[in-house]
């Protein structure tokens, strides 16, 4: 046994080691964790500034709006990195996965693969059609009119109103029916159950409409950070180092961007 190492050894040994997914996404929740409380501040300063008689303070107020926006889209930045790094450890995860040849990890990797809306369609013929409130269809509607989803399709919806409900399958089925349970606790239950990116999208597409109402009314409307920020306070839904919270900023942004929603 080889006892005594070099420091040179050391070193490459030390380097060669990968680094693991749950590290990287660590230091990346660090670095954004930092990136959002330089915005509260930011934010904090330009809204008290704004109101300010002193050229110098407004300036400051403008400069604070400025710096706003590239830290916004330094944070926007680290989550596509965070999704990045998880997306590559999954199919790291799923390539394992497809080399195994037996049938318990055949059933996973059939529960593994993209669904796409054909599937669904397929799916609603061989077991009866989805009963998805009239809430929803017209909820998604708006949303796609809005620009928050590419697409209003039954598996958007579906995904939706799981997300909405904010429950397991099986709690769905108790409340909606075994065609229901069967859906979502079937082979779309991961596609159902990775519901952060719908929620953001509907998040953030309530507080649009919240700011069209401000806009109509002639009121200020803060930076989109800000305004998610309140929403999530007024329903007491935490926004620290939160993938949902950081998307759906990401979100208002791009859409307060395309309608021209002038800011403090």
């Amino acid at each position: 046994m080889k006892i005594n190492t070099t420091y040179n050894e050391f070193l490459n040994e030390k380097k060669n080691k990968k680094t693991s997914i749950k590290s990287k996404v660590k230091k990346i929740d660090k670095k954004l964790k930092k990136t959002i409380d330089k915005q509260e501040d930011l934010a904090k300063t330009a809204k008290e500034l704004a109101d300010s008689p002193e050229p110098s303070d407004k300036m400051k107020a403008s400069l604070a709006k400025v710096q706003l926006r590239q830290s916004s889209a330094k944070a926007q930045e680290l989550v596509m990195r965070k999704e990045a790094e998880i997306l590559k450890n999954k199919i790291k995860t799923a390539k394992k996965k497809e080399r195994a040849t037996n049938e318990d990890m055949k059933h996973v990797k059939l529960f593994e693969r993209f669904i796409t809306d054909s599937d669904v369609t397929r799916w609603e013929r061989e077991h009866g059609k989805l009963p998805i409130p009239k809430e929803i269809s017209a909820m998604a509607k708006d949303m796609l009119k809005a620009g928050f989803i590419r697409k209003d399709t039954t598996l958007t919806q579906a995904k939706l109103w799981i997300a909405l409900e904010d429950v397991s399958w099986i709690e769905m089925e108790k409340k909606f029916g075994k065609l229901v349970g069967k859906f979502y606790g079937g082979e779309f239950y991961n596609e159902m159950a990775d519901v952060i990116s719908i929620k953001a999208a509907y998040y953030a597409y309530e507080v649009s409409k919240s700011i069209q109402d401000k806009v109509a009314n002639g009121e200020d409307v803060e930076p989109a950070y800000y305004e998610l920020k309140t929403y999530f306070n007024a329903f007491g839904m935490d926004y620290n180092r939160s993938r949902i919270f950081n998307s759906a900023v990401s979100q208002l942004e791009e859409w307060m961007k395309s309608n021209k929603i002038e800011t403090l």
